[in-house]
């Protein structure tokens, strides 16, 4: 199944691994109401946001994996190609978002 939806400017499109709102000894209900909750109140940036998103939901002791991301989403004026900065490489334009999920990649590298 497919489906296509359109999202205004400007709103935050939350993308996340089960193991954040739910384990195996916790239902997954309870996790989808603390995300929709947390996520619903005002913070000062995306990191501050994603920082009490994980703080509202309780711990799952890390027995599954624990991603979140949450991006602002823009429209795309244009459509061309992207080219790595003139100086540095393509990997050190990714060097940011690469060391705010760390935390959250138990250990696994973000490629």
């Amino acid at each position: 199944m497919t489906a296509d939806v359109t999202l205004p400017e400007g709103r935050l499109l939350a993308l996340y691994t089960d193991g954040l709102i739910e384990a195996r000894d916790r239902d997954i209900d309870p996790g989808m109401k603390a995300l929709r909750e947390a996520l619903a109140r005002p913070a000062p940036s995306l990191d501050s946001l994603c920082d009490a998103v994980l703080q509202a939901l309780p711990p799952n002791g890390h027995a599954d994996d624990v991603r979140l991301a949450v991006p602002r989403l823009t429209q795309v004026r244009a459509l061309r190609p992207i080219s790595a900065p003139a100086t540095g490489s393509v990997q050190a334009m990714f060097s940011r978002p690469r060391s705010c999920l760390h935390p959250l990649s138990s250990g696994t590298a973000i490629e």
